[in-house]
């Protein structure tokens, strides 16, 4: 359970992620925004999702008694943020002994709503680790181009260039945290006099709409929805 307790100890450094993207400056397309397209493809899910004033905000005492009753080590206790969806709502992943301990405290938490996710795995956590490396030989033998348009990776928020960028950042998506967040404020960041450009959501539901509203609703309001 030292791996949820460190989780704990270290939440403040796993929400601050979820602020305005990075330091670093964006890249500014060549054309009029106005004249882009922005398409966005939902992904896999991961195990639990919570949304709160706070995550994992609770002593780490708590946490090692609550081990310590229950016998539980720290091989049977991976839990952390799997995907930033938008402010105040996160993605939790790991071990079901590590979510029940989630769930079971969640007024502790200050958690405002919890409900789970219907997926297969703990996807975006170190369980999925073991399964990068068959994902990173095949990137290597299958062909890739170059990208023709803007192509963000939710594993950073940065614009892929060149194919290695692509070969070395796809098996991390298995087990990295995804950075919904942070990558649609790389986007749609801009000053106020530059137009917002149309963005289609690609898939069923209207999920991405919403996240969208939540992080820039004055882009979302530019949003259409394409059925597939």
């Amino acid at each position: 359970m030292q791996s949820l307790i460190r989780q704990a100890s270290n939440i403040s450094e796993l929400l601050d992620d979820s602020v305005p993207f990075g330091s670093k400056p964006i890249q500014r397309p060549s054309v009029s925004p106005d004249e882009t397209t922005i398409l966005l493809f939902p992904g896999q899910g991961s195990q639990y999702i919570g949304m709160g004033e706070s995550l994992l905000d609770v002593p780490g005492v708590r946490e090692m008694e609550w081990c310590k009753k229950q016998g539980i080590n720290e091989v049977e206790a991976e839990c952390r943020i799997a995907s930033y969806l938008y402010p105040d709502c996160k993605v939790v992943a790991g071990h079901e002994v590590a979510l029940e301990f989630i769930e079971k405290n969640a007024r502790d938490f200050k958690l405002l709503r919890c409900r789970r996710l219907p997926v297969s795995g703990a996807f975006h956590t170190d369980l999925m680790k073991s399964a990068a490396e068959p994902v990173r030989a095949l990137m290597k033998r299958i062909p890739i181009n170059p990208p023709l348009v803007k192509v963000y990776s939710n594993l950073d928020g940065h614009v892929y260039h060149t194919v290695k960028q692509i070969q070395r950042n796809t098996p991390k998506l298995l087990y990295k945290p995804v950075k919904w967040e942070q990558t649609m404020h790389a986007i749609y960041e801009r000053k106020s006099d530059v137009p917002y450009p149309t963005t289609f959501e690609c898939g069923p539901g209207g999920n991405l709409r919403k996240i969208l509203e939540r992080v820039n609703a004055k882009a979302a309001s530019f949003m259409k929805t394409f059925r597939v």
